[in-house]
């Protein structure tokens, strides 16, 4: 054994741990927004954060206007799920892919969508933060048409 891992210079990393702690930071950033905390955004990003997001290209300033104006559209209720779908974990960075499940009411209505969302981690002395994230929104589940013969 000591033979093979001198042969190496890859640190033992692990990843299990790892994709815990990057899981965690996502879901807290969407906590940030369901509370439209727009101001403790920063803490999850790295201060050279992009994202595309909302058919355009965000950088901190665009994601922070967005949430904050989340109560001028009307919604209520803002929750989500984040659900991990796959991580790639290196020393320093991680992609991780997560399928997000946010639910709202305007009004009356319940709004339900998905995302598939892959995000770029770095880790930094405090932690795992976002460098760039994608969201996609998933078309709504097909609902099952009844036969009209029946």
């Amino acid at each position: 054994m000591a033979i093979i891992s001198s042969c190496t210079n890859e640190p033992v990393i692990d990843k299990e741990a790892e994709s815990k702690a990057i899981q965690t930071k996502i879901e807290s950033m969407f906590e940030a927004i369901a509370a439209i905390d727009s101001e403790s955004l920063e803490t999850f990003l790295c201060d050279d954060f992009m994202a595309y997001d909302m058919n355009q290209l965000m950088k901190f300033e665009d994601l922070s206007a967005a949430v904050a104006g989340i109560p001028g559209m009307g919604l209520t209720d803002l929750k989500y799920i984040v659900e991990p779908v796959e991580s790639y974990i290196f020393e320093k960075n991680a992609v991780a892919v997560v399928k997000t499940k946010a639910t709202a009411k305007a009004g009356e209505m319940d709004i339900k969508m998905e995302f598939l969302e892959s995000y770029l981690m770095i880790k930094t002395e405090e932690g795992w933060k976002i460098r760039f994230f994608h969201s996609t929104q998933l078309p709504p589940p097909e609902v099952p048409q009844e036969d009209p013969g029946q």
